[in-house]
């Protein structure tokens, strides 16, 4: 059926339609079926060969003419503690074997008196008890060579013998045995402490009559103190966690663990050195992972029945201290051999046909724009499930693809809450706010600042959104090229180079416009990327979907709602707080938001446009958590497949993408990690260079031009894209701690006294701009004592923040009352 002429009048014969959306849908969604068929067909990933070790074992001399006390390790050195060379005073010291060098030299401190039967061994250092009252114990840590005097322990514990010591987060952990029949004590010291004390954790969970070993490790959230001995039915295993005092059973280890010696590698497995089981000959090593609570199967190593006395590891490198029966020493080094499986050529050629098809649409786009109004909102006709999607693709950034998931793996569901601030904050601001942004006409949010305040209060809240944007997009290069490195071998310098270089040239060159038809496109990609992956993933479980259910249940992955009233972690109030002020924030003082639904036609398609996104954020969200958990059933299944040297949280997806994908999907899944970096730098960088020219260029130049300003526009995009990914350099050696909760934190604490100030001034008649730069300058002191000096939870920050701020420019207000009109400039002056 054709179109009859005149029925759309706007269009003519020499029209080009742009490509639709359901047309990318169609084209996206084909591509996703065609990859889960190839992936179907093609080989099982299973069947790649998993990890190996190597390991060999050499004698070590003693040092000539050195009378010693007990051989361990410290450093990652062999070391014999006390020992001095015959023939010369002089207090004794830690003689230090390298085994590179095979050499041995004393260490520079002398050491404590030592006493052979009772000093303690852990991973962490070593331990002189000395006497149970009177003198104090000393503490040897194993990262230096200074011996620690602690304080004597309680008289309440007066004849208690310690049988297991460990550090963990700068705290000393001693389990105490009373000679009563009294079950083992935990006692803690912090070390770093000006006026340290011991501490009484209470009774060792789990049964546990005796204690042989305490080892301090991370549990892929917070760190822990894991408690191995002796229970009524056999080996026995506890996890004690310091910042809630709470202890956790944990399913018994195998037999020949409480005859071993247990080390820390990574952050989320401990590793054991120890006799075979069931009495047998030799020696095995076994590797524990402290989020699925599962060992591995044991490697056996070349040394017959001795006795391991000491352990260290870092890397891919682990070490062994044993003792012969005749007295000679071994140490045994075993290698962790990284698995070798790389990227299929049909994976970059998947990411070679996304790049090229991106660099296509920049240079089609770049040659659409004659003026900043197109380049900076489009020429105000963007389609509002475009400007929807685009949002979510934008706010969706590489951070929450990688790092949501390995959140939901480390630890439950509870963040599934999360995007709740999306639906709250879409509600009231297509209500109530969005009519200001779009009957104003303006281009920068923070002009709002300014018609109702002062030039001066637009100017501080254009430079705060400026710092703590660059911040953030820093970030936001910096996750997906930790990503990119692992999986691919490149350097993460060189990764961080590429992902900003791509995002700076793509926005300089695609304008708005431009940005949002891509985000569109890279939104689609990445709901097409995450669905396959969870068919695959729940494909290769063993077990039906109700047996999976409650298996993750019954470990406390579906966890959604933590009621404790505790602000210092995720509980439900802490996460109420954040839903009340950072879904406001997000779309009252978020540049890169308002600039999409002001760039649509009206303000009925700018609201439509508000509500899509929320909805599609949460779903898109949730789909991220459930990936997280199918991630943790399969390493619960499949443990000796999980990287046994993981040492960053948010790896463990890149590592499954790659070697658990087959080839061609896994492409696929890096493309989607890659399109969302993309998206969320195209719209960080787009809104900085939008407020950077609207609100300084067009009010500080003496003859502002729109080719000025356009021109401008493009330079100053490419100047914050150079010196963001300067600062994503600097700030690599942040990629040890949660990306995702490293971003949030920035926008909390730099974002809440911003979305304070949108507040007070659409909500309040009475604040002037004195009171709210009063409000303002208090919720930076708040901010800074919150986030310095109180363990509140950084999701807390946006509602400190916010609501100081709020609070303080209220209260000014009776000081500075407001004199002028405000009529439009709030909800109770807005014309309906």
């Amino acid at each position: 059926m054709g179109l009859a002429r005149g029925q759309f009048p706007g269009l003519t014969a020499t029209t080009r339609l742009p490509v639709t959306l359901p047309a990318r849908l169609i084209s996206t969604g084909s591509l996703f079926w065609l990859l889960l068929c190839f992936g179907g067909c093609s080989r099982s990933p299973l069947e790649s060969r998993v990890e190996r070790f190597a390991s060999e074992a050499r004698d070590l001399p003693a040092p000539p003419g050195l009378s010693g006390g007990p051989w361990t390790m410290l450093h990652g050195k062999v070391a014999i503690l006390g020992g001095t060379e015959a023939g010369r005073a002089g207090a004794s010291r830690a003689w230090l074997y390298d085994p590179g060098a095979q050499q041995w030299a004393p260490g520079a401190k002398p050491l404590p008196p030592i006493d052979p039967d009772t000093l303690l061994w852990s991973a962490a250092g070593c331990l002189f008890p000395g006497a149970t009252t009177g003198e104090g114990p000393h503490w040897l840590p194993s990262g230096t060579g200074d011996a620690v005097a602690l304080p004597p322990l309680p008289a309440a514990v007066a004849g208690a013998r310690i049988t297991a010591v460990t550090a963990s987060g700068g705290r000393l952990f001693l389990a105490l045995a009373s000679r009563a029949a009294a079950p083992p004590r935990l006692y803690a010291i912090d070390l770093e402490g000006p006026e340290a004390a011991w501490a009484d954790c209470g009774e060792i969970a789990a049964g546990i009559g005796h204690v042989t070993t305490l080892v301090g490790q991370s549990n892929g959230e917070r760190p822990h103190v894991f408690a191995f001995g002796q229970g009524a039915d056999g080996p026995a295993v506890a996890a004690f966690e310091p910042q809630r005092g709470t202890w956790r059973t944990l399913p018994s280890p195998p037999p020949e663990v409480n005859r071993a010696r247990i080390a820390p590698i990574g952050i989320a497995h401990l590793y054991a050195f120890g006799p075979s089981a069931n009495g047998g000959e030799g020696t095995v090593l076994r590797v524990f992972n402290t989020i699925t609570r599962v060992w591995t199967e044991p490697y056996p190593l070349p040394l017959s029945t001795v006795r391991t006395i000491a352990a260290t590891g870092s890397g891919t490198r682990m070490h062994a201290l044993a003792l012969e029966p005749n007295g000679a020493a071994r140490l045994v080094t075993v290698d962790y051999l990284m698995r070798a499986q790389g990227l299929h050529p049909a994976d970059y050629g998947v990411i070679l046909l996304f790049v090229v098809g991106l660099a296509t649409m920049g240079v089609i786009n770049s040659r659409r724009f004659r003026s900043s109004e197109s380049y900076f909102r489009g020429g105000r006709k963007i389609p509002w499930l475009a400007a929807g999607l685009s949002v979510v693709a934008t706010g969706q950034s590489a951070t929450s693809f990688i790092s949501l998931p390995a959140r939901a793996f480390a630890t439950n569901l509870q963040f599934t809450m999360l995007p709740l601030t999306n639906v709250f904050g879409a509600l009231i601001m297509s209500r109530y706010f969005v009519r200001f942004f779009v009957r104003l006409n303006i281009t920068s949010a923070y002009e709002y600042l300014q018609v109702r305040f002062s030039p001066l209060v637009h100017t501080i809240g254009s430079i705060n959104y400026l710092a703590y944007e660059l911040a953030r997009i820093s970030l936001l290069i910096l996750v997906p090229a930790v990503a990119v490195s692992a999986v691919t071998k490149i350097d993460i310098s060189t990764a961080i180079l590429l992902m900003g270089a791509a995002a700076t040239l793509y926005t300089t060159t695609g304008g708005l416009e431009g940005v949002v038809w891509a985000d569109v496109v890279q939104i689609l990609v990445k709901i097409s990327a995450i669905l396959l992956v969870l068919v695959l993933i729940f494909a290769q479980l063993q077990g039906s979907l109700l047996d999976l259910a409650g298996v993750a249940w019954r470990e406390g992955k579906l966890k959604v709602i933590d009621w404790s009233f505790d602000l210092t972690r995720d509980s439900i109030w802490a996460l109420i707080l954040f839903w009340l002020t950072d879904g406001l924030k997000s779309y009252v003082a978020n540049q890169t938001i308002i600039q999409r639904f002001i760039s649509t036609r009206d303000e009925r398609t700018a609201q439509r446009s508000i509500r899509a996104s929320a909805v599609a954020d949460t779903l898109i969200f949730w789909t991220f958590m459930l990936v997280g958990t199918g991630l943790f059933l399969f390493y619960q299944q499949n443990p000796g497949r999980l990287d046994l040297t993981m040492d960053k949280p948010d790896a463990v997806f890149p590592w499954f993408i790659v070697f658990e994908l087959p080839p061609g999907v896994a492409g696929f899944l890096i493309t989607a990690l890659i399109t969302a970096a993309l998206s969320s730098l195209y719209g960080a960088l787009n809104s900085t260079s939008t407020v950077m020219v609207t609100d300084f260029y067009r009010r500080f130049a003496a003859q502002p031009t729109d080719a000025g300003a356009l021109r401008l526009g493009r330079w100053l995009t490419l100047t914050v894209g150079l010196v963001a990914t300067g600062l994503s350099l600097l700030l690599a050696g942040l990629a040890s701690r949660s990306l995702v909760e490293q971003t949030l934190s920035v926008i909390g604490l730099f974002g809440g006294g911003l979305g304070g100030l949108f507040l007070v001034g659409m909500l309040t008649t009475r604040v002037s701009a004195r009171a709210a730069l009063t409000g303002f300058v208090v919720s930076a002191m708040v901010q800074y004592v919150v986030s310095r000096h109180t363990p509140l939870h950084w999701l807390t920050y946006m509602f400190t923040g916010m609501g100081s701020c709020f609070a303080a420019a209220w209260l000014a207000s009776f000081i500075w009352p407001e004199k002028k009109s405000l009529e439009g400039l709030t909800v109770h002056t807005c014309a309906r």
